[in-house]
């Protein structure tokens, strides 16, 4: 990431995004879990899910045909993320490095 970048990303953000979406993403950082959202208690998830935890995305199910771009300097996707989209799913028809 440009570090000197900084301001111009955050002066845009939480822009076209809520609250929700954003600790949304959190969680996920927290819990390293590809997972719908937790809304903090097994009775507020029963509510929604019909469980008491949020389940687990299934990415594997996805067969819609999908490129893949990716860097070793996106600070949103590290290696691991990647491994885990590569050996999921289904339907890769393009996938491209981007050097950093």
């Amino acid at each position: 990431m440009n570090n000197s970048r900084m301001p111009v990303y955050l002066s845009h953000e939480p822009d076209g995004t809520s609250v929700k979406n954003m600790i949304h993403y959190a969680q996920g950082v927290q819990t390293n879990i590809f997972r719908a959202y937790d809304y903090g208690s097994p009775q507020k998830n029963q509510l929604h899910y019909n469980q008491t935890t949020p389940p687990e995305y299934n990415i594997h199910a996805v067969k819609i045909p999908t490129a893949i771009f990716w860097s070793s300097d996106d600070w949103l996707a590290d290696a691991i993320d990647v491994a885990y989209i590569f050996d999921n799913l289904q339907n890769i028809v393009y996938e491209k490095y981007v050097p950093g």
